[in-house]
């Protein structure tokens, strides 16, 4: 548990890339499902990391719907 929260807290620094975003997610994801298993981190622990997890989807859809919208052909305003 202590590792997955260590590679958590790295990939923070300094700024994400997406695919770290998302590998972060999957970890979160891991240490929620862990910990509601062996119980060893606290209902509030595990609904801080919860939310974590799901504002970190969020981020990750919005980066990768900005990713898209950058690779589209600009258009011109006339």
């Amino acid at each position: 548990m202590k590792r997955l929260l260590h590679k958590v807290h790295r990939s923070f620094v300094p700024r994400m890339k997406t695919a770290q975003l998302h590998s972060t997610r999957k970890r979160l994801k891991q240490v929620v499902y862990l910990s509601r298993l062996c119980k060893r981190l606290t209902k509030k622990e595990v609904r801080f990391y919860a939310s974590l997890e799901a504002a970190i989807g969020s981020l990750h859809d919005k980066q990768v719907l900005l990713e898209f919208l950058a690779s589209l052909p600009k258009r011109e305003v006339t």
